[in-house]
């Protein structure tokens, strides 16, 4: 257990630590806030950037978060990086399960800022042509999505400004759907830790599988063939 540990931490957490060290450190920043302010005091602050260019800036970088990215992606992965493919399948696969057992299981209906905002009667900025939802906020499903893609993308990537690249554009993202008034702060973080860390485990128990786009492909006719 020990040696496998080992193997896991050297061949695959140290090459990545250029991304996974500031994103754990961000994680528990927006932790330590949000035990510190609220999500209340958290959001009025981040609510009071609305306005003028970064509406039109987030209002559409926030569109990469769309779980349809995944299907667009993946088909040009097979060709390219079959392996990096397979691993994010089955990363996006299992972050998509937590989040629909978090939403509609543990914390249904629970409420978005808006909706918290209008119970309490305090006003709140929102951007104009964003259709703002009120319900299932815990936790953040685009920033689950975009971390997961991009997480499995930069653990891919052989250079550490790649990695950090991967990260900057994934927290930019997460980081929209807090100033769009889709979610809290701590929405956005724990979407970011799923996302995260499903693509740390899909990457961890299949680092030593490799797949080949021929095998893959003879494997998909034969089970056609077959059935």
């Amino acid at each position: 257990m020990k040696s496998e540990i080992s193997s896991i931490y050297k061949q695959f957490i140290l090459p990545n630590a250029v991304y996974l060290l500031p994103f754990f450190v961000l994680f528990f920043v927006a932790c330590i806030s949000y035990f510190l302010f609220g999500n209340i005091i958290i959001h009025q602050q981040i609510n009071g950037f609305v306005g003028g260019w970064g509406d039109y800036f987030f209002k559409n970088i926030t569109e990469l978060g769309n779980g349809t990215i995944v299907f667009i992606l993946v088909p040009f992965l097979f060709i390219k990086d079959i392996n990096t493919a397979v691993r994010l399948l089955v990363a996006f696969a299992l972050s998509t399960l937590v989040v629909w057992l978090f939403k509609f299981g543990i914390f249904t209906d629970a409420p978005r800022p808006l909706a918290v905002f209008n119970e309490a009667h305090i006003p709140i900025k929102t951007v104009a042509g964003i259709r703002t939802h009120l319900h299932n906020t815990f936790p953040s499903g685009h920033s689950t999505t975009v971390f997961t893609i991009l997480s499995c993308v930069a653990f891919s990537c052989k250079t550490n400004r790649l990695k950090i690249l991967c990260l900057l554009t994934a927290a930019l993202i997460g980081f929209s759907r807090v100033y769009l008034s889709q979610h809290f702060l701590q929405d956005v973080a724990c979407g970011a830790l799923i996302g995260t860390i499903c693509s740390l485990f899909a990457f961890s128990i299949l680092r030593k599988k490799h797949f080949y786009w021929k095998t893959t492909k003879k494997y998909f006719i034969h089970q056609v063939n077959t059935n």
